[in-house]
C-alpha cells in the first residue's frame, strides 16, 4: 500500500527527492561479522552499477536458483584480480544500493513461478518492461510444457497449446515494441555464471520464435499435432525423457540458437542421431529436430547444390543419404505387410547399421525383399510398392556407399521417416 499527494502525477515512491532519501539512507545488514579478514567500514567508491560515489558492498548477497545458494558477483580475496591496493569487491566496486537492489529483483524473479524455468541444469527468468503482457504469458510454454510421461503424454497439452499459438498467431500491436529480457543462469563451483542474456523488444524474440517453429514444422500424424516446447525437444533425445539427463551445456545453447536466430548447436543433431539409434526409430520430434539443424546450417554456410528438407516427401530430393532412407522405410513396409504382426522388422535389427555403413545391409535387404513380395497377396499393392522402389533405387548412385557423414545419417532419418508417414497416408489426405 502506498499513497499519493495531492496534485502530484504517481506515487510518493517516484519523488525525486524520497527515492534520493531512500538511496542515501538504506541500510544493508553488515556482513562482516563472520568475515574474520574484514578491514572495518565500507569504501566510498564511484559504483560501477549506478555510476555514483557511495559505500561500495564487500559482499553480495546470495539468491537460490536450486538447493545450492550461491551469488551471483562473488570475488575471492588474494585471487590474481587484486591491484593497487584494492582487495576483493573494491577493485570492481558496486554500491550498496545497486546491489540491494538487483539482488531484491532477481530472488523475486526466482520466487515467481510465472517468470522462472528450469531446464537440465540452467534456470532461466524472463520479464517484461510492461506487465502482463500477453507475450509473458505465452512464452513460458515455449521453453517448457508438460514432458512426455508414461502414464499420461498429453497431460496440460491443451493449455501449452494454445499459449504457444499464442505466440505464432500473433502479439497486439501495442506490445511489439516493448522492451523483454531473458537470462540464463547455471550453477558453478563457488557462484552462479550466467549462460546466456538476450534482451530486445517483443516483435523481435516473436519473430525469432516463429522461425524456430516453422523449422519445426514437419508432416505428422493426425494423433500428433501439437506444438512442441523447448524441453519437449530435449527430452526426447535423452532416456525416457529424463530431464537431468540433458546433458549440461545443450540447454542453454539451444535457447541461445532460439532467441538468435542462428544456427543449432551441432551437439543437438548428435545426441538426437544417438538416441535414435539406441531406440531404433524416428519419431516425429527427432525428424523435427534434424529437419530443423540441417536447414538452418545451409542458411548460415549457404553451400553449394544443397537443398532444404522439406515438410513432407519431396521425390524430388536425390540426396543419396534422404534416398536410402525412403527406400529403408518401403523395404521395412514390405516386410510388414507380407508378414502381419512381427514383433520386430529390418529397422530392430538393421536400422544403426544401415544409416551409417549401407553396403553392409541393403545388398541383403534388397535380396530379402524379394521373398517378402512374393507373400503379398494384394496385387494392387504389391505392384504399388515395387513401382515405389523402382522410383527410389532410379535416384541412387550405381554404387552403394560404404559410409554416410553425420549430415547425410541425419536426412536419412528424415527420408525414412518421410516415407513411412507418406505409406501410411491416403490419397485423399495427401491431396
Amino acid at each position: 500500500m502506498t499513497f499519493r499527494i495531492e496534485g502530484n502525477p504517481g506515487p510518493i515512491t517516484d519523488d525525486a527527492l524520497v527515492k534520493k532519501y531512500i538511496t542515501d539512507s538504506v541500510s544493508i545488514p553488515d556482513e562482516s561479522e563472520d568475515d574474520e579478514e574484514s578491514i572495518g567500514d565500507s569504501l566510498d567508491a564511484i559504483c560501477l552499477v549506478t555510476g555514483k560515489m557511495g559505500p561500495i558492498a564487500r559482499k553480495h548477497n546470495r539468491t537460490s536458483i536450486n538447493k545450492d545458494t550461491k551469488s551471483l558477483v562473488a570475488i575471492q580475496k588474494h585471487s590474481g584480480y587484486d591491484s593497487y591496493g584494492k582487495e576483493q569487491a573494491y577493485n570492481c566496486p558496486v554500491g550498496k544500493s545497486a546491489e540491494f537492489a538487483y539482488t531484491t529483483a532477481l530472488n523475486a524473479l526466482l520466487k515467481k513461478d510465472e517468470n522462472r524455468i528450469r531446464i537440465s541444469d540452467a534456470t532461466i527468468v524472463f520479464w517484461a518492461q510492461k506487465q502482463d503482457t500477453q507475450f509473458e504469458r505465452g512464452v513460458k510454454s515455449f521453453f517448457f510444457a508438460a514432458g512426455k510421461k508414461k502414464d499420461d503424454p498429453d497431460t496440460d497439452a491443451p493449455d501449452a497449446k494454445a499459449n504457444l499459438l499464442s505466440l505464432i498467431s500473433g502479439i497486439p500491436p501495442d506490445e511489439m515494441d516493448t522492451q523483454f529480457y531473458i537470462l540464463g543462469l547455471a550453477p558453478n563451483a563457488a557462484r552462479i555464471s550466467v549462460r546466456f542474456w538476450h534482451q530486445g523488444s517483443i516483435g523481435e524474440f516473436c519473430s525469432r520464435m516463429r522461425q524456430h517453429f516453422e523449422d519445426l514444422d514437419i508432416v505428422a500424424p493426425p494423433y500428433d499435432q501439437c506444438r512442441m516446447s523447448l524441453q519437449y525437444l530435449l527430452g526426447s533425445t535423452v532416456r525416457d525423457w529424463k530431464s537431468e539427463d540433458i546433458p549440461p551445456n545443450l540447454a542453454g545453447n539451444v535457447t541461445r540458437s532460439v532467441l538468435e536466430g542462428t544456427s543449432y548447436p551441432e551437439t543437438f543433431a548428435n545426441q538426437c542421431l544417438r538416441r535414435i539409434r539406441a531406440e531404433r526409430g524416428v519419431t516425429r520430434p527427432h525428424a523435427s529436430i534434424l529437419k530443423a539443424c540441417l536447414n538452418r546450417k545451409f542458411r548460415a554456410n549457404n553451400p553449394k547444390n544443397e537443398k532444404e528438407m522439406t515438410v513432407a516427401l519431396d521425390s524430388t530430393n536425390t540426396n543419396v543419404g534422404y534416398r536410402l532412407g525412403r527406400l529403408f522405410a518401403v523395404l521395412e513396409k514390405i516386410q510388414e505387410d507380407a508378414s502381419p504382426g512381427l514383433n520386430a522388422t529390418i529397422r530392430d535389427r538393421f536400422y544403426g547399421a544401415a544409416s551409417s555403413n549401407p553396403v553392409a545391409v541393403f545388398p541383403q535387404l534388397l535380396k530379402l525383399k524379394n521373398h517378402h513380395l512374393s507373400k503379398i497377396e494384394n496385387q494392387g499393392f504389391k505392384i504399388s510398392l515395387e513401382k515405389r522402389l523402382a522410383e527410389i533405387i532410379d535416384g541412387l548412385p550405381t554404387s552403394m556407399p560404404g559410409h554416410l557423414i553425420m549430415d547425410d545419417q541425419a536426412r536419412f532419418a528424415i527420408g525414412y521417416y518421410h516415407q513411412r508417414q507418406a505409406l501410411f497416408t491416403s490419397n485423399k489426405e495427401s491431396k
